[in-house]
């Protein structure tokens, strides 16, 4: 299954309609009213066209970077930081990690 069908079939998670500069570029929010909660937390493309970057709390992004499997990019507020996901076997774990900490913060 493609990423985008991955996490689109993942409970309250939307494609944002961005008007980006950047062609190719998707970004994928958590979007649950009953819980009031909007937050992107994913985007693809940002570095290269097959490039997934999560949103991640500080110490977990600082995890993910000295296990070799995310490279930091930018914080965010709020004590988080996009991350470029760098190693195919921990992508899915990763990935997860960023959606549960969006449903949860």
């Amino acid at each position: 299954m493609h990423i985008h069908e991955w996490v689109t079939s993942l409970p309250w998670v939307i494609e944002e309609s961005l008007d980006l500069a950047v062609p190719g570029v998707r970004v994928f929010a958590i979007d649950c009213e009953p819980l009031a909660r909007h937050r992107i937390w994913l985007i693809t493309g940002l570095r290269r066209e097959d490039d997934i970057c999560v949103v991640l709390p500080f110490d977990d992004a600082i995890d993910a970077e000295e296990a070799g499997t995310a490279s930091l990019l930018f914080p965010l507020t709020a004590g988080c930081v996009v991350v470029g996901l760098d190693e195919e076997p921990a992508l899915e774990a990763i990935v997860l990690d960023a959606y549960g900490y969006a449903m949860t913060n």
